[in-house]
């Protein structure tokens, strides 16, 4: 909606602006409205200063007005003196929309016929619509939803220049979608007589979905660093949260890296290693953590030395391993923070009465430069290959723009000066929310993105509720790793979410299965595993999460009368356990845990080698309570992945026609071969089994 005060309205009504753009987002997702040739607009003042960032991120610029999800947002164009042109643009004739006030929907076998795809009314009498696909046979009508006002079938209109054919099925009208991805439909109703319909693959798909970029080949390990490994008996905090001896550092990692590698991981991932001026905020647990550091620039001394960071990243990167830094952009050590080598330093406020430390300021130049210098600084000097990025949604998707950018831009001078290592420059953001904020907060739009991978909390929650309990002890099913709130179609096409089980912050999987009393303790872990082997996109495993780590006797939630904080024992720290690392810390594994460390050490190895996996397509086939089952396919090659999350065996009957024309099915896991049907192919898929089936 805008109001116009220029000059042509008449009578200057208001003598500090010349025009007003209200803008609604009702959508979840960000969205973006192009009014051509409108300039000067700025956030109203009162909005400029509202305390919700999702307000303060709205943005105007080339005569687009950029809202977030679920944000209403005024705009203002300031008049300085005389009446001025008002709102300005292209001034031309409003064409009404056809359809009134009517919703317009794409009604189909896609969506169950139901009111789930509205097209939205673009002028000039048309509507539009963008909807993911996979290949397949579709059949549709564009409708209202009491399929009276607006019921247009093959009959009704006609395909116009540029759209697939259609076919008549009923009064239906039936494509077929042979490429996956993103399809646009537009409607042009300006002749309500003659209505045409233009239905189209875009050419986009999600980043890791036949892409090129090597983050999606990611195989992360996360280590904290003070509960891990401790390798030097010299230094250590000796207190912290959670059960841990509180004494690792980072010789500890040094000395763990054969291990790490063992598993065939590809990354390694540590908290904070930054000093946090331990004792002097008043409280070492919390300084133990990181995560509120003082020096940006120097490793924390209780961890180690700036040499011995150093020596660490040569050695991972000597075992063809890249090295990611956590970094806490949004907030600081509550006492003081020390200036970069070149003097910056952030703008900083207090946090709540009960904050543990300062806020930094945003949008601001001080702390964007800053925090700039950090991010390059140990990329630029150390060859770190990325960073893990705290609280994301501390920073503006601006600032996280400036300082991506900054960091692309570091990571290419090293790839041109011949480096091998400090070229990735990889940012993953973590938003401990729904997909909605995590898009809205971290990821942008496709039109403006922002980060490009970010922890993908919402399918994590999904896939520990199919196999185990979240931490509420929520249980459910097989469709839980294929619902709507978990879907990749969440996010925009730069997206690359990143799927972990666990993290410092969690409960440990194995935890979470005694909760829930569930049993079959390995098995589940094996399954777990096996999706997360067939996820398209980076993945990351908490150390311990290899051999089935747990906290023993942790099966229920503690009352708050008995004081977690004090034993380690809280949801938020639990994980934070003394690492096991065979031929370092002198744990002797149990059969179970060999067996699991060697079952992940394999299937993360069949994952590198066929890329299927990780970087392939990804086409449900079957999602019921008991079996979830997916078709991956990369260029020429294809994996059938079939996950049953029963405890029950169960048979999978896979349609012949959704592959290629193959003879036999090949478990990568395991070498057994399945001689497959002309039509139908059973899967016998024992219970609580995940099973990897390429296509010969």
């Amino acid at each position: 909606m805008s109001v116009d005060d220029g000059v042509k309205a008449g009578v200057d009504l208001d003598t500090n602006y010349q025009a007003l753009v209200v803008v609604i987002n009702a959508n979840i997702k960000a969205q973006s409205v192009t009014l051509a040739g409108t300039s000067g607009f700025e956030l109203h003042p009162v909005m400029a200063s509202s305390s919700d960032s999702k307000i303060t991120q709205s943005s105007f610029s080339n005569g687009t007005f950029n809202v977030l999800g679920l944000t209403a947002t005024v705009f203002v164009k300031p008049q300085s003196g005389e009446q001025g042109e008002g709102l300005g643009g292209e001034s031309k004739p409003v064409v009404t929309a056809p359809y009134g006030g009517e919703k317009v929907l794409v009604r189909g076998t896609f969506n169950g016929w139901g009111e789930d795809a509205a097209m939205q009314y673009i002028g000039d009498g048309k509507y539009a619509l963008e909807r993911y696909f996979e290949p397949g046979v579709y059949d549709f009508k564009i409708a209202s939803s009491d399929w009276k006002a607006v019921d247009l079938g093959f009959d009704k209109v006609s395909a116009g220049d540029g759209s697939v054919s259609f076919e008549k099925e009923g009064e239906n009208i039936r494509i077929t979608v042979t490429k996956q991805g993103l399809w646009q439909f537009v409607l042009d109703a300006s002749d309500k007589e003659k209505p045409s319909l233009v239905v189209k693959n875009t050419g986009k798909d999600f980043a890791c979905y036949g892409g090129d970029n090597k983050a999606c080949e990611l195989r992360m390990y996360q280590v904290m660093v003070e509960s891990f490994v401790d390798g030097d008996s010299k230094v250590g905090y000796g207190e912290g949260y959670g059960t841990s001896h509180h004494s690792g550092d980072l010789q500890g990692v040094i000395n763990s890296l054969d291990y790490i590698k063992s598993l065939n991981v590809n990354a390694l991932w540590l908290t904070p290693v930054f000093d946090s001026c331990a004792g002097t905020a008043g409280d070492p647990k919390l300084d133990a953590t990181g995560y509120f550091a003082c020096d940006y620039f120097n490793v924390d001394p209780n961890f180690g030395t700036n040499e011995q960071l150093k020596t660490l990243i040569s050695k991972a990167h000597e075992k063809d391993m890249y090295v990611f830094l956590d970094g806490v952009f949004g907030h600081t050590n509550k006492v003081t923070v020390k200036p970069s080598p070149t003097g910056k330093l952030p703008t900083l406020k207090a946090g709540d009465a009960n904050y543990a430390g300062q806020l930094v300021v945003y949008p601001d130049s001080n702390s964007l430069e800053f925090f700039k210098e950090v991010a390059t600084h140990w990329i630029k000097e150390y060859d770190v290959d990325g960073w893990r990025l705290d609280q994301a949604y501390q920073l503006p998707l601006d600032q996280w723009r400036e300082i991506r950018t900054a960091v692309e831009a570091v990571s290419a001078e090293n790839k041109a000066a011949g480096k091998v290592w400090g070229t990735l420059g990889y940012m993953v953001g973590e938003v401990w929310k729904g997909a909605g904020e995590i898009a809205s907060t971290t990821y942008g739009t496709n039109k403006e993105p922002a980060l490009s991978s970010a922890f993908n909390f919402p399918l994590r929650y999904g896939l520990v509720k199919a196999l185990a309990v979240e931490e509420s002890g929520n249980s459910g099913n097989a469709t839980e790793i294929n619902a709507s709130w978990n879907k990749i179609e969440n996010y925009p096409y730069h997206a690359m979410p990143n799927l972990m089980l666990g993290n410092h912050d969690l409960v440990r999987f194995g935890d979470l299965i005694q909760r829930g009393n569930k049993g079959e303790y390995f098995k589940r872990h094996k399954a777990v595993f096996s999706f997360m082997t067939a996820w398209s996109g980076p993945i990351t495993f908490y150390y311990g999460d290899e051999i089935g780590d747990e906290v023993a006797n942790f099966a229920t939630k503690l009352k708050p009368e008995d004081n977690c904080a004090a034993q380690g024992l809280c949801d938020d720290h639990v994980a934070r356990s003394s690492a096991k690392i065979d031929g370092v810390t002198g744990v002797t594994l149990t059969a179970d845990q060999a067996d699991l460390k060697s079952w992940l050490s394999k299937a993360m190895a069949v994952r590198a080698a066929n890329p299927a996996l990780y970087k392939g397509k990804r086409r449900n086939l079957l999602t019921s309570e008991t079996v979830y089952a997916d078709l991956k396919q990369y260029d020429d090659q294809q994996v059938v992945y079939v996950l049953n999350a029963s405890t029950d065996s169960q048979n999978f009957e896979l349609d012949m026609s959704k592959v290629k024309a193959t003879s036999k099915l090949v478990d990568l896991l395991n070498d057994e071969e399945i001689v497959t049907g002309s039509e139908k192919t059973t899967i016998t898929v024992p219970a609580l089994t995940g099973r990897l089936l390429k296509v010969n």
